[in-house]
């Protein structure tokens, strides 16, 4: 026999359409556990309308929590991009069109950065709206908006087509630049938030511009700006609308003098190839440092291009642990990191 459970029951659990045999009942301070046989928990408690219908490429439902309805009647012209970060320095940049600005009723004093925020919308003729935190909620899809949304166009970024590549190629090449030129290339990186990681270390340590292929990589959104802190809004980006393309351009760049250093695990072996740690490499010519998806990694077509092949070393002894035991966006940083390093020395 199944039982419905009453509301305050069902918000205790997170096993939506699924069943359990316990559960928590908090009455009167007290918390008393109840032996339940085949209890079917129903999802109805959500209020699905005070939530988009999309999650930003991430997988499951998303936050949904109970919510106040509010009418604020919101007509997007683009995006909403949101956090005070990705906000500020869309506005700066100047990279997108702003269309209008959200910022949350406050009766106590605002962050700097926050009326910094209103004063450059106001310079710019945007919009500025004030609305309670469970709106802006809504606006953000729950997402940690810090108080701040904004309605802006979809980035824009440099398609690179084969019929061009020549010439990237040997203008890039021939670039005057006390520093080496370091291209930064994303190998089907999947997760929005490993995506925009990768953009912050990417910006952080200099890199010249990220490239990837539209295909199967994040789509590139607000997570992924709010997740690299910004740094998307600033970062030269450029990207293929397939892997073949992606693969013409790097064989393009290795024939005009760049370097192309592929990221594998510390005991992996391909075709003879000699794996380096990280650290024991130092290249003066233009390089292309290739970082790969989540779970698989590099693909064998693009390893077979490289160069170098380099992991990072552990100061762990364990067989188990390779670079595949790090985060991409973690390994990325420490990967570019050495790189700069290497090549500020030589």
């Amino acid at each position: 026999m199944s039982y419905q459970l009453p509301l305050q029951f069902v918000r205790c659990s997170r096993l939506v359409g699924e069943k359990n045999t316990n559960f928590f009942h908090l009455r009167q301070t007290q918390l008393l556990l109840t032996k339940v046989k085949n209890v079917i928990f129903s999802s109805n408690f959500s209020n699905k309308s005070s939530l988009p219908d999309y999650n930003y490429n991430l997988p499951g439902e998303g936050k949904r929590k109970r919510r106040k309805n509010f009418s604020s009647n919101v007509k997007l012209i683009g995006e909403i991009l949101y956090g005070i970060h990705p906000v500020l320095l869309a506005l700066k940049k100047n990279s997108r069109a702003c269309h209008k600005l959200y910022i949350q009723k406050s009766s106590g004093q605002r962050s700097e950065l926050l009326q910094q925020i209103i004063s450059l919308g106001i310079e710019r003729n945007i919009t500025v709206t004030a609305f309670h935190k469970e709106e802006l909620d809504k606006l953000s899809g729950s997402r940690p908006h810090q108080g701040v949304c904004m309605d802006v166009s979809y980035l824009k970024m440099e398609e690179l087509k084969p019929e061009t590549f020549s010439q990237l190629c040997l203008q890039e090449t021939e670039k005057k630049s006390s520093e080496q030129q370091l291209f930064l290339v994303l190998y089907q990186v999947q997760d929005p938030m490993n995506f925009g990681a990768i953009l912050r270390s990417a910006y952080y340590f200099g890199a010249n511009k990220v490239i990837f292929s539209k295909e199967n990589s994040s789509i590139i959104n607000p997570v992924v700006s709010k997740s690299s802190a910004g740094a998307l809004e600033l970062l030269p980006m450029a990207f293929t609308n397939t892997e073949q393309t992606l693969m013409s351009l790097l064989r393009n760049l290795k024939k005009y003098g760049w370097k192309l250093v592929g990221t594998v695990g510390k005991n992996c072996e391909f075709e003879g190839k000699t794996l380096k740690q990280i650290g024991d490499i130092c290249l003066r010519d233009p390089t292309v440092l290739i970082v790969g998806n989540e779970g698989t990694g590099v693909s064998k077509q693009m390893l077979r291009l490289c160069d170098h092949l380099v992991t990072i070393r552990s100061h762990v002894d364990n067989e188990q642990l390779d670079i595949d035991s790090l985060n991409v966006s973690v390994a990325t940083g420490i990967l570019l990191h050495s790189l700069k390093k290497t090549s500020q020395t030589s």
